[in-house]
């Protein structure tokens, strides 16, 4: 974290009701914050589930000693969140015991089936967010030699590319274990209570007008119409995935180079994609929440924790514009994005003005993420007895994730689009069931991917003759 934008400042040690001395409270960050306030009782299943199968000889002690490790590694690991007189906080723990539960599912007549079927269920279920740790594992035993850990993060301790640095580091700890050898990781120069302090001491006043004019009220189109009676659902939110065809290696390599010659790249071509989808809905402009991993600093990437983040994107709508030209001011809209950047949390409390949407700052979100091949991890102990890491896929269809107050990333719609490394684009939109309907969810997947293909096709063709 660069002094030039602020210094991080350990706060002081605090104190439990009971007197117990804990290591320290940072201030939580922005989205914590928003999620924390959104939901009732202050239980959240807005989870992150990863599954790895383990097929040779285990040793359970050093896998439940690894997770202690992790743990200990990790402060999100050890903590929970506080509401106080002056906000909210982390409260990080020195020690937390590590919930584990077991299952055995090698008599069922898919074993792996079941696991995911298990591993769904978990993830379903509600962590408080008061109460640490707000993370869970699973051992589940599949057949001989073959087991598989599920682990279970909030998302208030999580994102997406925190799962897989939990993976890495336990296998290594694993592995440290197991072979009698120290560890190989990377140092921890900071924690994320230190990011978290960080980016709320950040204030750059240029920045933030920029933004308040950009996204201001008086500039703004009306709001995307997708709704059902959105008025009788009020801030309650309730948000389900369902999957859109898949696009093949062809189209989407063609939509790269017609993004490149335009100065863009695939990126920005998927985020053209979704607005032209959308626009049968509105007409004006449209302000996307363009999701990014928040980890170019190298400090921060060895950190679990919720550091995502969105840049908002506004672009202007017209059946007269084609894909190229979409895509052309998307990615003048992008690097304009990017030199202004602030954590979206101190854009939100920025404008003068309550957020578009009924609660939300943008009218969509997109999550882009060119997926590289996924790891697979050998250990072997003293005796030279192997035991494999491979990942298992479980689809979140089934998982709804609930909350009672709406805030600056809970869209209507978000498009969650994997490119894998053989170039078919797959994924997810994923909606607040409680004002979209299944049908319209639905269509709105489809029509993302036959855009993708008509765009890919003819990209100089307006958008009055695609839709």
């Amino acid at each position: 974290m660069s002094q030039n934008d602020g210094q991080t400042v350990t706060p002081p040690d605090c104190m439990e009701s009971d007197g117990r001395s804990l290591s320290w409270c940072p201030p939580a960050s922005y989205l914590q914050e928003d999620w924390f306030k959104s939901v009732k009782g202050r239980k959240s299943n807005h989870n992150i589930i990863s599954v790895w199968e383990l097929a040779g000889d285990v040793d359970e002690s050093a896998l439940l000693e690894a997770l202690r490790s992790l743990a200990s590694r990790h402060d999100t690991l050890r903590t929970a969140l506080r509401a106080t007189a002056g906000g909210l906080e982390q409260v990080v723990r020195p020690v937390v015991e590590v919930a584990v539960w077991r299952a055995d599912v090698s008599d069922a007549a898919d074993p792996v089936e079941e696991l995911r079927r298990l591993a769904t269920i978990d993830g379903g279920r509600a962590f408080s967010l008061t109460k640490p740790p707000l993370w869970r594992a699973g051992l589940v035993r599949l057949g001989d030699r073959r087991y598989a850990m599920v682990m279970n993060f909030s998302h208030a301790i999580s994102d997406g590319w925190s799962t897989a640095v939990a993976f890495r580091d336990f296998t290594r700890l694993y592995q440290g274990l197991i072979g009698g050898r120290p560890p190989h990781l990377p140092d921890m120069k900071v924690q994320f209570g230190d990011f978290a302090t960080w980016e709320r001491q950040l204030r750059v006043p240029e920045r933030q007008e920029q933004w308040r004019r950009h996204l201001s009220m008086e500039s703004k189109y009306p709001s995307l119409v997708l709704a059902k009676q959105p008025s009788r659902h009020g801030q309650a939110f309730e948000m389900v995935c369902r999957p859109f065809p898949a696009v093949g290696p062809t189209v989407s390599s063609r939509l790269e180079q017609v993004a490149r010659e335009c100065g863009g790249n695939i990126s920005t071509a998927v985020l053209a994609a979704v607005c032209m989808t959308l626009c049968r809905y509105i007409t004006g402009d449209l302000v996307i929440g363009f999701l990014y991993a928040n980890r170019e600093q190298t400090e921060l990437q060895p950190l679990i924790g919720p550091l995502l983040d969105y840049l908002p994107l506004r672009s202007f709508l017209s059946n007269r514009l084609c894909f190229a030209e979409i895509v052309q001011d998307l990615h003048e809209e992008m690097k304009l994005a990017k030199k202004r950047r602030l954590p979206i949390g101190l854009i939100e409390r920025s404008l003068a003005r309550s957020c578009t949407n009924a609660g939300t700052l943008f009218d969509v979100a997109v999550d882009f993420m060119p997926r590289a091949r996924s790891p697979v991890y050998t250990t072997r102990d003293r005796m030279d007895r192997r035991l494999l890491f491979s990942p298992v896929p479980v689809p979140a269809l089934s998982i709804r994730h609930r909350g009672n107050r709406k805030f600056a990333v809970t869209v209507p719609i978000t498009y969650l689009v994997h490119r894998d490394v053989s170039g078919v684009l797959t994924g997810w939109t994923y909606g607040n069931a409680r004002v979209l309907s299944c049908k319209t969810m639905g269509d709105l997947g489809h029509g993302f991917s036959s855009m993708l293909v008509s765009a890919s096709q003819n990209p100089s063709r307006p958008l009055r003759d695609l839709v």
